[in-house]
């Protein structure tokens, strides 16, 4: 049973680096992956490196107390989230490796959606994770349609 309304503990800075890293590197999966799948790993480990930099930084920047253990986790949370779904890309064809990036996304959504449901109704934690992930998925794909990259 959830414990509605409870404090979050310290995971709560993995579950928002996580969820970046992997809505951010969804743009670059969508974008890259099936029209040139070769430049893809440089794309995503220079997306990795900014984003882990980025996400560590505004987590401490952004702390009253300046505490650093955030900070980390918060970065190196949101480098598991930007680099797992692509590294499919480094030993498999593109066609396979979108593949393995969808389903690398979807258990990386699961297991920020079962961590949600413990503090509030399961079904809007999982509802949320998923919906969000969804509408970034969908735009994203919107986008690189615009552009011509899809």
């Amino acid at each position: 049973m959830p414990i509605v309304g409870a404090p979050r503990d310290e995971a709560s800075p993995a579950v928002f680096g996580v969820f970046d890293g992997l809505t951010s590197v969804i743009g670059v999966l969508v974008a890259l992956g099936a029209a040139h799948p070769a430049v893809v790993m440089s794309a995503v480990l220079g997306l990795a490196a900014a984003s882990t930099m980025s996400m560590a930084a505004g987590e401490w920047l952004s702390s009253s107390d300046r505490a650093i253990r955030p900070a980390l986790v918060m970065g190196a949370a949101t480098l598991v989230g930007t680099i797992l779904p692509a590294v499919g890309f480094m030993v498999l064809g593109h066609g396979a490796a979108l593949v393995v990036a969808g389903g690398v996304s979807l258990l990386l959504c699961a297991g920020i959606a079962w961590y949600r449901s413990r503090f509030e109704p399961p079904v809007r934690a999982w509802a949320e994770t998923f919906g969000i992930f969804a509408v970034a998925v969908a735009v994203t794909y919107l986008v690189a349609l615009a552009t011509g990259a899809a």
